[in-house]
Order: structure tokens, then C-alpha cells, then sequence
């Protein structure tokens, strides 16, 4: 494989030798109609017995008709394949194998993926079912090289807010991750032949640097606000946010950004990501929950 791991192409993963000991399953299914192009479905997961089942139930249950699934599974020591295996007949593809984590993943799933457009969806979400069709529709519209929509936010199974999409984002993303909702997004795979694949150097914030590669190449997103994910709070990005800023700030300085600029807009962030912590742990719930629900009027 390409040692520059920055600029990974599908053919690196491609031409790379599977891992011994992997295991996989055939392309089996997928919803086929000529008159819509294929969008694949890509889940990566590694010990996701407890909530994988509903992901790929959201993606059954997707309204749009032509649509393939590939599961990338970084070797579970759960239930997680037998779960796979359970719902095979609506699994294109899957393979399990170790890994360098979840944007090895990603690129690998990119590479297998047949589709003109890609979704991603985590193991810990769920889709609406007319997510794909809209995201065709307005791309179909638009001309747009990515579609995204809204994150509905949750903890267990209860709801803690809606973010909605930025449709000004470009006015933001040089300095910061605007409200693009990554979950939500519905992409050209043409994009990922033309600025490559996701940078394995950024563990929390991939997706990003690759956004911002996008943008910069010239690549255009489009807000729909029928497009919603739901997505279960706790991941790496939203438990370690100082960590997710600080790569932010390095992936906008990488990239050519007002060096002071980038790290004055880290510094409010931060301060601010600081500042909702410790309100959270000396103030009273009922007082805490009302002031985030006043930070979140904007967006929610």
C-alpha cells in the first residue's frame, strides 16, 4: 500500500493483500432499478452487538429503490457477525479483519463500494427511511457533490436535541467544522477519485480535513432539511471534544489557514467546550438543561 498515508488512493486498497485471517461474505443483494443511480450503504462496526441490528433494519427500511450494503467489520470478539450473518440476505457485502481503526475502515469500504453516491451509517445510528431518496432527489436538482440534512441527538433511546444543517457553511469551514451533520451526508463517490481517500493520520476529525479538502478542491454541499440521522451520543468525537478541536486546528493550518486565525477560533471553542463541562458538574440539572437548550435555540 501507498506509504504517504495522506493521500491513500482506491486503488491502494485495491491492490493491498487481504489480511490472513479475514472473513467475508459474498456480494449476495441489492435493491436494483435502472431508472435511480446505486447508492451504497456503508456501515463500519467492531463490537456493535447491541445496536447493529437496528442500523440495518434503518437501511431495510430505506424507501429508495436501488441501493447496495457493505458492512466493514474491524474483527469483533462479540456477536456483532452473528448478527450480520442473521440479516445477510439484505448485506451485499461484509468483511471482518483487523484493522487500523474506523477510517482504515472507511477507505475500505469506499474501495469495495460499487455505487455512484456513498452513505455512511455507524453502527450506534439509525436512518429516517426517505434519507437516501431525498438526498437523490436534491442532488438530482442541484448538481451538489454532497447532500446533508439534520442530527437528532440521543442518549439511550431519548431524544436530547436536533441539530440542523448550515446551508452558509463554506463561510465557516476553514476554521472550524460547521453544522454539515457528517452522519447525514450522501456524497459522489467521484469525489473520493478526485482529492482521494480519508487522511489515516486524523483519528477523531477524518471526515473533516477530507470536507475541507473538498471544498478546497471545489466541491460543492447542499442543506436539505428532510435529510435527518439519529445518532447516539458517546462516540470518540462527542467524549473527547477538546481532542476533536485541537485536530481541527491543525487540519485548517495544514491546509494553508490564517495560522493566528485558526488557533484564536480553537481558543473560543475550547473555552466554551470548558465551560459547558464544569456548568454541567456544579450546576442543577433543571438549570443546566435550560441553558443548553438557550445555547441551542439557533440550531435546534
Amino acid at each position: 500500500m501507498n506509504n504517504d498515508i495522506s493521500s491513500l488512493t482506491i486503488n491502494d486498497y485495491l491492490n493491498h493483500s487481504p489480511n490472513p485471517d479475514r472473513k467475508s461474505g459474498e456480494r449476495t443483494w441489492h435493491q436494483s432499478s435502472r431508472e435511480f443511480p446505486l447508492v451504497s450503504v456503508c456501515t463500519l462496526v467492531r463490537n456493535g452487538e447491541k445496536t447493529l441490528a437496528q442500523t440495518i433494519d434503518s437501511v431495510k427500511c430505506q424507501t429508495y429503490p436501488n441501493i447496495e450494503y457493505i458492512i466493514i467489520d474491524g474483527a469483533s470478539t462479540d456477536g456483532t457477525l452473528e448478527i450480520i450473518d442473521q440479516h445477510s440476505d439484505h448485506i451485499s457485502y461484509w468483511v471482518s479483519e483487523k484493522d487500523l481503526g474506523a477510517v482504515d475502515g472507511a477507505n475500505k469500504a469506499i474501495s469495495y463500494a460499487q455505487g455512484e453516491f456513498i452513505f455512511f451509517i455507524s453502527s450506534d445510528d439509525w436512518a429516517d427511511p426517505n434519507l437516501i431518496k431525498h438526498a437523490i432527489e436534491t442532488q438530482k436538482n442541484t448538481g451538489a457533490d454532497f447532500v446533508f440534512g439534520n442530527t437528532s441527538y440521543y442518549t439511550d433511546d431519548m431524544l436530547e436535541f436536533t441539530q440542523k444543517g448550515d446551508s452558509n457553511y463554506a463561510t465557516k469551514i476553514c476554521y472550524l467544522m460547521p453544522r454539515i451533520n457528517t452522519p447525514s451526508m450522501v456524497m459522489k463517490k467521484e469525489c473520493y477519485k478526485q482529492i482521494g481517500l480519508y487522511n489515516l493520520r486524523y483519528k477523531i476529525a477524518p471526515d473533516y480535513e477530507w470536507v475541507l479538502r473538498l471544498h478546497i478542491y471545489g466541491g460543492v454541499g447542499v442543506y436539505d432539511s428532510r435529510i435527518n440521522i439519529n445518532h447516539r451520543l458517546g462516540g470518540i468525537s462527542t467524549s473527547n471534544l477538546s481532542a476533536v478541536l485541537n485536530e481541527v486546528r491543525h487540519v485548517s493550518i495544514q491546509h494553508g489557514c490564517s495560522r493566528s486565525r485558526a488557533m484564536w477560533v480553537y481558543v473560543i471553542s475550547y473555552s466554551r467546550t470548558r465551560l459547558r463541562q464544569i456548568s454541567k458538574k456544579l450546576l442543577p440539572p433543571l438549570i443546566y438543561n435550560f441553558m443548553m437548550k438557550f445555547i441551542r435555540r439557533d440550531y435546534s
